[in-house]
């Protein structure tokens, strides 16, 4: 399944889902199908260059942000208002970001590529 997000070329994606299919369709088709049915997603990366769609489809820093919010949140069973969870999800995103020693790799090219994507023509 690698193979099939991690391609150079969405022809060669296509090619890893064909592999997908002739390899472990008729063994596990339940889990195939839920790739065929939604491979339309997985082609929507392709209109991004390689480094966002790496940034893209590799989560674990999502993942560990994620799960350090939720310890917060978990431990406390109620919360008397939505000021108060946002205002410990503020601070427990401070502790985090205080923690992180390894900036993201190949974040000065992504960032630039981000930047010409989404903020050209925002001065208009």
């Amino acid at each position: 399944m690698k193979a099939i997000y991690g391609a150079v070329s969405e022809s060669e994606s296509k090619n890893a889902l064909a592999v997908l299919n002739e390899k472990w369709g008729s063994r596990y088709p339940s889990a195939v199908k839920v790739w065929n049915d939604n491979y339309r997603y997985v082609q929507r990366l392709f209109e991004y260059p390689s480094e966002i769609r790496k940034m893209i489809y590799t989560t674990n820093a999502i993942e560990s942000f994620n799960s350090a919010l939720r310890k917060v949140t978990d431990r406390k069973a109620a919360f008397p208002n939505e000021m108060s969870v946002q205002k410990i999800l503020y601070l427990r995103t401070l502790d985090i970001i205080a923690k992180w020693c390894m900036p993201y790799p190949n974040w000065g090219v992504i960032r630039g590529k981000l930047d010409i994507l989404w903020c050209s023509g925002w001065d208009d």
